[in-house]
Order: C-alpha cells, then structure tokens, then sequence
C-alpha cells in the first residue's frame, strides 16, 4: 500500500510542476545553467522522470513492454499538457529528456531486480550451507 501511496504522490508532484506557471520566473535559473554543455534543466528532466518506472513496477505487476509504455506516455503526456497551457510552453527537448529519464529508469528498475534476486540466492546458498554442516 505504502508504495502505491509513493507513486501516487510522485504523479501528483510531478503534475504540479507541470501546471505551475515557471517559465517566466527569474528564480528558475535552469534554462541559463549548463552541465557539460547540457542545460540543467534537461538533466533535470531526466532526474525527474528516472524514478517513474521504478516506482509503478513497485507498486503493480505490470507485464515490462506495459510499464514502459505507461512511462513513455506519462512523459509525452507531461510536456503535451504545457503545449495545451498558455502560460507554459512545448520543448521538443524537454521531451526528449523526458524520454531519457523514463528510458534510463528501465536501467533502474531491471538494476534493482537483478541485485534483488542475486541478494535472495545468496541469502538461500548461504542457508544450504548452514544447513549441511
């Protein structure tokens, strides 16, 4: 339950930056900051969209093709709302951000499930072998 609770908050946050008006702010200083000639606030983006897919695999048992789509949809639809507000504005490269970040979440979420099974065999090598003695 806890974590559909997490995802659950995640969507909202995630919403809120979406609807708030922060593109005429001069406290958001992303778009004028590089990182390795990137601007920050791409690299943004794709921290914000890298938790996604691991948390909705954490919270249902959707098949992995299913998951995916859902992130890939929730990112175009996340930057698709701002084409649809006036006080917001489209970025073909906040898209493409978008995209990394859910893209680079799959990293995350089939990362955590090999270390998760490797843990689960060792810990069961481990009570064989207690076992045996």
């Amino acid at each position: 339950m806890i974590r559909k609770i997490l995802l659950f908050v995640y969507i909202v946050l995630m919403l809120l930056l979406v609807l708030l008006p922060l593109n005429d702010t001069e406290l958001f200083f992303l778009t004028n900051t590089y990182v390795i000639k990137i601007r920050l606030d791409y690299i943004g983006h794709i921290l914000l969209f890298l938790p996604f897919l691991f948390l909705v695999k954490q919270a249902y048992a959707m098949p992995f093709l299913l998951t995916l789509l859902a992130g890939l949809v929730f990112a175009g639809m996340c930057e698709g709302i701002q084409y649809l507000l006036p006080y917001r504005s489209f970025n073909i490269n906040d898209l493409l951000a978008n995209i990394v970040g859910t893209i680079l979440g799959i990293v995350v979420v089939v990362g955590w499930n090999f270390l998760r099974q490797k843990t689960s065999t060792l810990a069961k090598a481990s009570v064989n072998r207690k076992g045996e003695r």
